[in-house]
């Protein structure tokens, strides 16, 4: 799998821009495509993508 791992201090963020392209050969059911953690959340951010090609969002793990 791949993934970055940031151990330095972010700044303080009021908002953010994310952009990303995937393209999935195979799928079983639901596919990670984003995952951010901190001190206070392991699914702080959260963006997945379902065999359907449904995409969810959740932040602090509850589905927005």
């Amino acid at each position: 799998m791949d993934h970055i791992r940031y151990s330095e201090t972010l700044p303080s963020l009021q908002a953010f821009t994310l952009c990303h392209w995937i393209k999935i050969f195979f799928m079983d059911s639901i596919t990670s495509t984003v995952s951010y953690a901190n001190s206070e959340a392991h699914n702080a951010l959260l963006i997945t993508l379902r065999k359907n090609n449904a995409v969810r969002l959740y932040l602090n793990e509850a589905q927005v």
